[in-house]
């Protein structure tokens, strides 16, 4: 008698997880939104609106934060100076230095070393100017500012010594 093969159906494993329904994930992506509302909401109410306060001038407000104004060409007229505050205005060679004043990098004058970086918004008093370029040696200088002057600073930095062993 000859032997014929048995064969046996394959059952696919059991699945490790349960299946969600469709209403079930409809309620997750609901309370998914809810909650981000809820959270947007609550943020909203710690952060300052000036809407409220301005609707009745009908005035925009923009905070007085510092400023570094666009940089200007030598042969033309600055841009007018508040009559509280003084201006910088940094020329370099070469250009795209990185200029600090009282330790607070306020730009960095433009590629162009015949562009001077004109910065506005400055106290009147006694300032302390660093000028940084990599590769090249830092320059520091202390300038007196008077209310409604430009004062004007052109430097030039040295490339840093290569050294020769």
């Amino acid at each position: 008698m000859p032997v014929v093969p048995v064969q046996l159906p394959i059952t696919p494993p059991p699945s490790g997880g349960k299946k969600r329904s469709a209403l079930s994930t409809v309620f997750v992506i609901i309370g998914v939104i809810v909650l981000l509302v809820v959270v947007f909401e609550f943020i909203g109410a710690f952060v300052p609106s000036t809407t409220s306060a301005n609707a009745n001038t009908g005035k925009t407000y923009y905070p007085d934060y510092p400023t570094t104004s666009q940089t200007v060409y030598p042969d033309y007229t600055t841009t007018p100076v508040p009559k509280r505050h003084g201006s910088i205005s940094v020329l370099t060679s070469p250009g795209a230095v990185q200029v600090f004043v009282n330790g607070q990098f306020r730009g960095a004058t433009p590629a162009d070393s015949y562009k001077p970086l004109v910065i506005t918004e400055i106290d009147p008093g006694t300032c302390s100017i660093d000028l940084k370029k990599s590769g090249y040696i830092f320059k520091s200088r202390t300038v007196e500012v008077k209310e409604g002057q430009v004062v004007s600073i052109t430097e030039e930095l040295s490339r840093v010594p290569v050294r020769v062993d």
